[in-house]
């Protein structure tokens, strides 16, 4: 149920960003400044709203995986930020859309550029690492207790021990994390997969 919200409200939100681009775009001729100035602010925080909603859900969820994914995507957020506040974007947008002339110091525009994203590539690795990890971990913890040599499977049974949802949804095919219990003639093994369940 809150998937769904989240992918609602994400929806709403992208179609607003689509139509007030296309309106700033199409329509900047006929506009009056006030709403030319304000729509490129306005789309400016709906992106944020969607990277802050989604780095929400990822906290949400039951994966450690995803919920380290929030941080990258909180950096993300940071930096778009950082660049808007410290680059003179709003200000050539603004030149381009209603012809104020603006003289931009790429000087400080390099150095901007040069600083926003010495630190962005640091955060990544910072905040890419521990997902690194968990998967390791995760993959490691998945197959332990499977034995070496495959090719010693029979067709066999087994028994369902539980199911969850994962929060993860692929081409709009929720994915469950099955427990299973296989009988095999060396012993019982807990196997542990992910699978797609239309």
């Amino acid at each position: 149920m809150k998937n769904k919200i989240f992918n609602i409200v994400i929806s709403l939100i992208g179609l607003l960003i689509a139509l007030s681009a296309m309106i700033l775009l199409l329509m900047n001729d006929f506009l009056p400044v006030s709403i030319i100035k304000a729509l490129p602010i306005f789309i400016f925080i709906l992106i944020e709203s969607i990277l802050l909603i989604t780095a929400i859900q990822m906290l949400f969820a039951k994966l450690i995986i995803a919920k380290l994914a929030a941080i990258p995507m909180i950096l993300v957020m940071f930096l778009m930020a950082f660049f808007l506040i410290n680059m003179p974007i709003y200000q050539l947008i603004m030149s381009s859309l209603i012809g104020v002339a603006y003289e931009v110091d790429t000087d400080q525009m390099f150095d901007v550029m040069s600083t926003g994203f010495k630190y962005f590539h640091i955060g990544i690795w910072i905040s890419v690492t521990p997902i690194f990890i968990a998967g390791f971990w995760t993959m490691k913890k998945t197959t332990q207790k499977l034995p070496k040599n495959i090719d010693d499977y029979y067709p066999t049974t087994a028994k369902v021990l539980s199911c969850g949802f994962t929060d993860i949804i692929i081409n709009n095919i929720p994915v469950y994390r099955l427990e299973l219990e296989v009988v095999h003639y060396e012993g019982i093994y807990t196997v542990t997969k992910d699978i797609r369940i239309r």
